[in-house]
């Protein structure tokens, strides 16, 4: 099935999200956290644009091609699961959601952004 995952790349750090069925406030706290850092934005969509590669097989592979592309050498933070990931050099944080159910969780994302936090 069809997904997006969008990322903005820091200095140290990489975040990502599924960005497939995002609400409003979470649309909305993505924009805010891209706001608040100098960072550059990508994005990915699944899926692929040639016709002999829209089985799914290839949906792992093209998710770590494009992690390979934006985070070379910097920690990956994924806010919330992420479809077809298959790195286990990420870190998995809060969701956006879970972020805005309990606000304190922004803290930790903030804390990793600034590289306070090792995993």
């Amino acid at each position: 099935s069809a997904f997006s995952i969008e990322a903005i790349s820091l200095p140290q750090c990489v975040l990502i999200m599924d960005a497939t069925a995002v609400t409003a406030d979470q649309q909305l706290l993505w924009r805010n956290i891209q706001r608040a850092v100098s960072a550059e934005f990508f994005n990915l969509q699944w899926p692929f644009a040639w016709q002999n590669m829209q089985d799914g097989r290839g949906a792992g592979s093209y998710v770590q091609g494009f992690l390979d592309a934006v985070a070379v050498n910097k920690n990956i933070l994924c806010l919330g699961n992420i479809p077809h990931l298959q790195s286990s050099q990420s870190i998995q944080l809060a969701s956006l959601q879970e972020m805005l159910d309990q606000p304190l969780l922004k803290k930790r994302l903030w804390q990793f952004m600034q590289n306070k936090i090792k995993e």
